[in-house]
């Protein structure tokens, strides 16, 4: 049975390596890497490592969550990230870097610098139909005994910069890719979730790694009856306004406030826009109505699109500061 493509946007891809290279690996991995990895590793690390679990995760962040929140009308902002094509976008060059500072020797990082060196890759369509074969520039290969260890070594300096002697610093929890960090807001002070979450966001462009906006969510979780609002944490650069702040966004949006039509966008596209972000969900058009509304617009004739003629001192290309005040405020 071949499963249509929509079903397998979530699959992740599994490479087949040959058999002396998985014996190889064994030796390396159970030899080496793992006890050298091991001897630095975070302890929040949740993934692959002996004796911890999703379950021993879930424990310590629930039980955390639930002392911090018990009766005392705080609050616990946590972002959840998740990074695009995790495995298959790791740098070769950032990965040998942190190798070397384990202590293994240099003739086990070289052979994983071969290992990971100049790999060629097909993928099976059907009984006896291949793809062509392609090069892989970068990424470990899952579902080899390596790639695990070699993604804890990466991400093992993934950690947020905070005192010591703070009681209520943020954690984070890690399972391989999965990251979670959390903030503990006290009843009536300021929240920091925004720079806990920018941390890890400068973390990943230092590191070359694509965190998927669309993933990446919040969860509050507070038992007083009367809730604290909090501006929403923005990952990744999705605040398309540099010249306001969160929480001024937050009040436009809620307000009703939308950005002008740009000039490369059409009326239809617009106002598309426009219902997508109306308050009630049976308002907003289905998602079969956006495809066949999209697969239209691709149909029809466009004018062509200079760019270089394009005003960016409008107010959408570069911030709203051009509001007047009471739009602002509203």
């Amino acid at each position: 049975m071949v499963l249509p493509f929509s079903c397998c946007t979530s699959k992740w891809p599994i490479s087949l390596t040959a058999c002396l290279s998985k014996v190889a690996e064994e030796c390396v991995v159970v030899d080496y890497v793992k006890p050298a990895a091991l001897r630095v590793l975070d302890p929040n690390q949740y993934g692959t490592v002996p004796n911890a679990s999703t379950t021993q995760a879930l424990i310590h962040m629930v039980h955390h969550w639930s002392k911090e929140t018990d009766g005392n009308g705080a609050t616990v902002r946590t972002v959840l990230f998740d990074y695009r094509k995790a495995f298959d976008l790791i740098d070769h060059n950032i990965l040998v870097h942190k190798l070397t500072k384990l202590d293994l020797p240099n003739s086990v990082i070289n052979w994983i610098i071969d290992f990971l060196s100049d790999r060629l890759q097909r993928i099976k369509l059907a009984d006896g139909c291949y793809s062509k074969w392609g090069s892989v520039p970068s990424g470990v290969p899952q579902g080899t005994k390596l790639g695990p260890w070699l993604f804890l070594i990466l991400i093992n300096d993934l950690n947020l910069a905070t005192p010591c002697s703070d009681h209520n610093a943020p954690r984070i929890w890690k399972y391989v890719d999965d990251t979670t960090v959390s903030e503990v807001v006290i009843k009536g002070r300021e929240s920091k979730a925004q720079q806990i979450a920018d941390q890890v966001v400068h973390w990943s462009s230092e590191n070359k790694m694509k965190l998927n906006s669309d993933k990446c969510k919040e969860l509050r979780i507070s038992f007083a009856r009367n809730q604290t609002e909090f501006s929403p944490v923005i990952v990744n650069g999705g605040n398309p306004y540099p010249g306001v702040n969160n929480k001024e966004l937050y009040n436009l949006l809620k307000t009703g406030y939308r950005m002008e039509t740009p000039d490369t966008c059409s009326e239809t596209l617009y106002q598309l826009m426009l219902d997508c972000w109306k308050e009630e969900p049976n308002e907003r058009p289905t998602f079969e109505n956006i495809t066949r509304l999209l697969e239209e617009m691709m149909q029809e004739d466009s004018p062509y699109l200079d760019f270089e003629s394009l005003d960016e001192s409008k107010d959408y290309y570069c911030s709203l500061e051009k509001l007047s005040d009471d739009e602002v405020t509203a």
